[in-house]
């Protein structure tokens, strides 16, 4: 140490200590310093520095490996949802083109005449007052007998889905 570092030293011991064990206490901080420079430390051998190295990217890439598999596992989530999505819109505009096919047929051929009642553009009222008809007509054709049995089971199911209808016309 030069001897600013020293006086700086022992005027900072002075703040806590007398002067005499502030002079003490900076000259064995001044032989501690002279110890360290005569003896420094030995170097780490070049072999366990390379194990140690070794390690540091065997962790890494472990945790490189880990970010990959998670950014993998989330673009495949997203691309099943997208798919599923898609498949399910597919679906249910296909099974609605087969529904509005059934109800337009069944009204060209006159079973149903809901001009009065519907305006022509709502297509969902016109399935419920096809479905509701169908049913209707069942239920007409199980009372009068003219599928060959007489089960009471049947007229009661059919006359439960026409109510089902029924109500599901009215909650719109």
């Amino acid at each position: 140490m030069n001897g600013q570092n020293n006086e700086n030293l022992k005027d900072l011991f002075g703040k806590f200590l007398d002067p005499k064990q502030a002079q003490e206490a900076a000259e064995d901080i001044y032989k501690a310093k002279q110890l360290f420079n005569q003896h420094p430390a030995p170097e780490p051998d070049h072999s366990f520095i390379a194990n140690i190295k070794a390690e540091v990217q065997k962790v890494v890439l472990r945790k490189k490996m880990a970010a990959f598999r998670m950014m993998v596992y989330k673009t495949a989530a997203v691309a099943a949802a997208v798919v599923i999505s898609i498949t399910t819109g597919v679906k249910l505009l296909e099974k609605k083109t087969n529904i509005e096919k059934t109800v337009i047929s069944s009204t060209a051929s006159g079973t149903t005449d809901k001009n009065n009642y519907i305006a022509a553009d709502d297509n969902h009222l016109e399935i419920l007052f096809a479905e509701a008809d169908q049913i209707g007509d069942e239920i007409t054709a199980l009372h009068l007998n003219e599928n060959g049995d007489n089960e009471y089971g049947d007229v009661t199911e059919l006359e439960i889905n026409f109510t089902e209808i029924n109500a599901d016309f009215w909650k719109g």
